[in-house]
């Protein structure tokens, strides 16, 4: 942005204020702040103002700078400071001027009266670089403009941007600076979020990122004040930077208090020094997407039993608008997925991705990464290509834009499978032992037996054993479902089929022999869902809960084997987002006593997974 990039004090009779500058570019050297270039800036008498007043190519660029007044932000004009004031100052900057007729110069003079923050982003601030800038050695130089802009100036073949220099109307010496003319005024590039507000087939997708644009206090470009009664700093002049924070800050409904942020990842995705890929969906892509997922985020009727305070004793339950917690999800969970960073998609055996190969290897990766590290793999199924649908980019100054008529993120990633790992049961999830039962986790190597590939493998060696402490007893144990911590994934509204990976119980055993195998036990079970059903109970106002057992499950304890308990189980609603409330399931021992003592069943229940996997809807 061109705000913080000027450092000059403005005179007194003019405005009086100060205008304070940021960083130099990374590129810039001290010599480029101080070349003399055989020593005309020590004889230069006339200003950059001057020196442009005075050639007559230059009067239509002239006439906008005398015009134009100085933004500190796009709401905040310096009255009676114009660039020319500027140019006729103590600030040391090089000017590259177009010559009339290469430019229209009517547009730019009446948007200086409707819209002068955008002469001064997309105009003036493209022309203008800090420091003095000669065109007289063998050198590439890359270049902060006023604007943010990055442009080339290649020194010795006297171009910018690959427009020439007027031939012996460059290195121009000023007082304050150097003048260069050239033939054509440097196209203005938009960056990724710039083009997005400004284009027509995009005003759904626009709406809600700059509805995340905020403007915070800049305390070091401020200028400051004597301190108040109190020693507190007070200021003369306050600096406030606008930036887009979409990106930055996970932006977490959290029912009832559904706005609030959580910081992220630092992805300003308005930075012009960083390398983005975004697919951008027009209007009729975005209400397409909304109408195919809405069903997804069915909140009922905004009630859900809030199970923390339930297990101390409370009853006040979770309340909130559904309507409005589902509109302010679909937007999010639409955005999150579109933003990439090129550099985050180099890796190994593909090498360093640019925003100029990245368009021709897309389709060589066996997956994208976006910036809030959700991942796209290339399945059997679905190519991850399809996100881009068929599209040629938009080369933009900070990366490339895909402008997608059609919405190719599948189903599954805003529906991805639920799993429970239980051996992870103590640190991870939440469960009510009942009845007579003991939990323990049991380590397994999976590479110690040579007969493993045949009866499976258990996940990151260990498994859960619920065991009876009496030989009638039936052990039970209730789980939140919810992935693990670090992946935690919610219950959407819709159908799953539901399993419960078992692990044979003579995996307990260390030396495992004939004997041991003959020892293989049988196993009968029940799982239960309690769920919200949507509703809210006209007796007591509160939610209410249900719950559906399965058919009493069989396993014959051979082998790692995955039992289906239900097959399109449907929940009514959804849980995505919602705190402190979440569906459970109950798996319980059905053996009776009889298959224990005379059928070679077993009370102990060894289990790997419970597993949701998710059913298109």
């Amino acid at each position: 942005m061109i705000k913080n990039k000027i450092n000059s004090i403005l005179k007194a009779s003019l405005v009086g204020a100060v205008i304070i500058a940021g960083l130099p570019a990374c590129t810039d050297t001290w010599d480029d702040h101080y070349d003399q270039a055989e020593g005309f800036q020590s004889t230069a008498t006339a200003t950059l103002w001057e020196q442009i007043q005075s050639n007559g190519n230059l009067s239509d660029f002239a006439a906008i700078l005398s015009k134009a007044k100085y933004y500190e932000d796009k709401n905040h004009p310096i009255k009676n400071y114009t660039f020319k004031d500027i140019l006729n100052s103590n600030e040391i900057l090089t000017v590259w001027a177009p010559e009339n007729g290469s430019f229209d110069a009517k547009k730019w003079l009446e948007l200086c009266e409707t819209d002068g923050f955008t002469v001064q982003q997309q105009f003036i601030g493209n022309h203008i670089a800090r420091w003095r800038k000669i065109a007289n050695k063998v050198a590439v130089d890359s270049m902060t403009m006023l604007n943010s802009k990055t442009i080339v100036f290649d020194m010795e073949h006297k171009t910018v941007k690959n427009i020439p220099l007027i031939p012996n109307n460059y290195n121009i010496a000023a007082k304050n600076g150097t003048l260069h003319v050239i033939g054509e005024a440097i196209p203005f590039e938009y960056n990724i979020y710039e083009y997005i507000k400004q284009a027509p087939e995009l005003s759904k997708l626009a709406s809600y990122i700059t509805s995340k644009d905020t403007i915070y206090f800049d305390e070091a470009g401020s200028t400051e004040g004597p301190s108040d009664a109190n020693g507190n700093p007070t200021y003369v002049k306050k600096k406030f930077i606008e930036s887009n924070l979409l990106y930055n800050y996970w932006y977490m409904p959290t029912g009832a208090e559904w706005v609030s942020q959580l910081k992220g990842y630092g992805t300003i995705f308005d930075a012009e020094d960083s390398s983005y890929v975004m697919i951008l969906p027009t209007d009729a892509a975005w209400t397409t997407a909304r109408e195919q997922l809405k069903n997804l985020y069915n909140y009922g009727a905004g009630a859900y039993v809030n199970k923390t305070e339930e297990n101390n004793d409370v009853t006040e339950d979770i309340t909130f608008n559904a309507d409005s917690l589902r509109e302010v999800c679909l937007d999010m969970d639409l955005t999150t997925p579109l933003l990439m960073n090129i550099n985050m998609q180099s890796r190994e055996g593909v090498g360093k991705l640019t925003k100029e190969t990245f368009d021709s290897q897309k389709g060589g990766l066996e997956y994208l990464l976006t910036t809030r590290l959700d991942t796209f793999f290339t399945t059997t199924e679905w190519n991850q290509t399809e996100l881009f649908d068929g599209k040629a980019p938009v080369s933009l100054s900070n990366g490339l834009a895909y402008v997608v008529d059609n919405w190719n993120v599948p189903q599954a990633f805003y529906k991805p499978n639920v799993e429970i790992d239980c051996q992870y049961y103590s640190l991870f999830q939440t469960m009510k032992l009942e009845g007579a039962t003991n939990v323990a986790t049991m380590s397994f190597d999976n590479l110690a037996y040579e007969w493993i590939s045949e009866t499976g493998k258990v996940k990151n060696d260990q498994y859960m054993m619920l065991q009876s402490v009496s030989e009638s007893g039936q052990p039970s144990a209730q789980f939140k479902i919810q992935g693990n911590v670090g992946n935690q994934t919610q219950i959407m509204s819709g159908k799953y089929d539901v399993y419960v990976v078992m692990v044979p119980y003579y995996y307990n055993f260390k030396d495992l022999d004939e004997e041991a195998f003959l020892m293989a036990k049988q196993n009968k079970f029940q799982a239960t869902i309690t769920y919200n059903d949507g509703t809210i109970s006209a007796k007591t106002g509160r939610p209410n809960e249900i719950s559906k057992n399965s058919k009493t499950c069989e396993y014959n304890g051979l082998k790692v084997d995955t039992i289906p308990v239900f097959s399109d189980f449907e929940f009514p609603v959804s849980y995505k987002n919602i705190s402190n409330s979440y569906p459970t399931i109950q798996i319980r021992d059905r053996a009776t006593s009889n298959n224990v003592s005379k059928q070679g069943y077993t009370h102990n229940l060894c289990i790997d997974q419970i597993l949701f996997i998710s059913k298109e809807d």
